[in-house]
């Protein structure tokens, strides 16, 4: 894997693209997502991504009134 390819899907993609993400990559290498990170990064940057690919974000975006707010 590349990191920034990492970064760059997984820190953009709401839920459903993250599993459709996750389901492709099984298709074509055969392999988890998940297994891969685990394989292939440590540390914190591990954890991150795994996190991040529990697909717990909402699917509508960003609530541009809710970040101003904050």
């Amino acid at each position: 894997t590349t990191d920034h390819i990492l970064i760059d899907v997984i820190c953009t993609a709401n839920s459903t693209q993250l599993a459709a993400t996750k389901i492709a990559f099984r298709s074509l290498y055969h392999r988890d997502l998940e297994h891969v990170i685990k394989k292939e990064t440590s540390f914190n940057f591990e954890k991150i991504l795994l996190e991040l690919l529990t697909c717990r974000r909402p699917d509508w975006g960003v609530d541009q009134a809710m970040m101003h707010a904050d």
